[in-house]
Formats: C-alpha cells, structure tokens, sequence
C-alpha cells in the first residue's frame, strides 16, 4: 500500500530511540504539497533518512506521504512501491519539504519550530509553525509530578532576552504560570524542550597540600555540580581551607612573617614559633585590617 505503510511498521517495530544525532523530517501520511506537511518527527534510528513518496488516494487524487525510513530501504524505494511514480530520500533536517518536482521551503522563511499549547513530555509534540519575521523558537517547561513537560510556539524575539551561546534565555521566569524554565532558540526545530533550574552544589574537596615553610597547608573545592541553571542559587560556604601543620622549616615568628610570605592567606587561626623559646603555638591572625599581619 505505499512506501508510507512500509514506513508506519518499521516505526511501530523499533523501539522509540531518540538521539541528538538522529534526523528530524516532516511527516503526513498525505498532503498536496511536501512543505504544506505542518508535523514532523525525530527519526526513530540513527540511520534513518528522510523521505517523501508522491501517491494517488482512492479519489484519484494526487498527493505525497512523507516521513522517515531506513536508510538502506530508501535504496530500493522504486522496487518496493510500484504505485509511486517518484520517490526520494534525504539526510539533512526537514529535507523532503521539497521533491519530486514540488518546491520546499523558501529560502527567506524563518524558523521552523514545534507549536504544541498544550504541556507534553519530551519528544511528544509533533506540531510545526514556521515562525515570522522578529519570531523565535521558544519552549517553557515544568514538573508535573515527576515528569518535566514542555509547551512550545514561536515567539517575539524582545520576550527572550540576551543572546548566549546560541541560546536566549528568556528574562521572566513566569513564577505565575509555575514554569519551571523558559528559553528561546534560533535553529529549526530546537524548542523540544529547555533546561530546568538547578541550584549550583559544592564538588569533593581536594587532598590537603602539603605542609609549607609558613606552617600551613590548604584544600580547596569548587562550585560547580552542576552548573547553576536558569537562576538557580549559588553554593554558600568557604571555597578554601586552612590549617596549621608542622615541619622543620616552620620558622615563622608571628602573623606578619606569614603575609610576607603569602599575601592571599585569610584571617584565621595558625600555628607560629616563639623568637624566645621557639617553640610551636597557634594564634588569631588578623589579616584584614591596617594591611594585615596583625597578631592576636
């Protein structure tokens, strides 16, 4: 019954895998223009391509079916189908707007993005728009008991706020609408779904250093598991720790000696030798105030 028959049940067949890598292609089983298909899909395997079949329906009418196959079936589509008098394949994004004879998308058109009002998990919205002239792609999702669920349109490219890395990240959070993020795109078919909000988390500390010639060693972590996302909070505490420790070498008699040697050490507790009876004791040193080195 046509190559889009043979496509539908290699698609209920495999399991649902989706990639970054994989191919997106508009898909209608029957439309009387390629770029007139107003739904797309991410292919199922990665060596899926896109294609489109023109085909007469039961009215005599004539028409095409477009979606996606595998790659190595797309090599024999005119053995497969007889009843078509053309057929095609493709491997970019959204290719088989166009074949066959038939024009695909215009050259000066904007972006095409999802258009689904209603929320839908990741990879459930099928709906396309092409967005016009100052429009973007956008997308906003939320926590829905567990699953993240994503709305997407076209939007006024104002409403989005700086450009970033090729992404906009939009300047509301829309706290009154509970989303949990927003974002904006410029590349077709990028709004399926945005990153939500996660606070930034303090990594492991490193091992302590080693013991050096001012009596101390340090430790450090970093603020950076994860990254901080669309406004989550930043980590609070100390990026840096201190304490006194021993060697031979420690000859430091009081806190000046100690900013002398380091400039960057904070205000805190270390350990120093006594000019008179050289022996080891910790003391407050004051690093901050008058130019530091102050001995408490």
């Amino acid at each position: 019954m046509g190559l889009f028959l043979i496509l539908l049940s290699t698609f209920i067949s495999q399991p649902a895998i989706h990639s970054v890598d994989a191919l997106a292609c508009l898909a209608c089983s029957f439309v009387t223009q390629p770029r007139h298909c107003d739904t797309a899909m991410t292919c199922p395997q990665l060596n899926d391509v896109c294609y489109l079949e023109r085909r007469t329906n039961s009215f005599g009418e004539e028409g095409y079916a477009l979606g996606c196959i595998l790659n190595h079936s797309c090599k024999n589509v005119s053995s497969v189908n007889h009843t078509s008098d053309c057929a095609q394949c493709y491997d970019k994004d959204l290719c088989n707007s166009g074949g066959c004879g038939e024009p695909g998308f215009p050259e000066d058109r904007g972006h095409v993005g999802f258009d689904c009002p209603f929320l839908l998990p990741e990879g459930r919205c099928h709906n396309i728009d092409i967005c016009r002239e100052g429009e973007v792609c956008s997308v906003t999702g939320k926590d829905n008991f567990g699953t993240t669920v994503f709305k997407s349109r076209c939007t006024p490219k104002d409403e989005c706020g700086v450009h970033q890395v090729g992404v906009l990240i939009g300047k509301k959070r829309y706290t009154s609408d509970h989303h949990d993020c927003f974002q904006c795109c410029e590349t077709d078919i990028c709004n399926n779904k945005c990153k939500m909000q996660a606070d930034r988390q303090w990594g492991s500390w490193t091992a302590w250093s080693l013991c050096f010639s001012h009596c101390n060693q340090t430790r450090s972590r970093s603020c950076d598991n994860p990254s901080s996302l669309q406004g989550g909070q930043d980590c609070f505490g100390l990026a840096m720790q201190t304490q006194g420790c021993y060697t031979d070498q420690c000859q430091i008699a009081d806190c000046s000696d100690l900013l002398r040697l380091n400039a960057t050490l904070p205000s805190g507790v270390y350990r120093i030798t006594t000019p008179l009876t050289h022996s080891k004791s910790q003391v407050y040193c004051d690093m901050e105030t008058d130019g530091g080195g102050l001995t408490d």
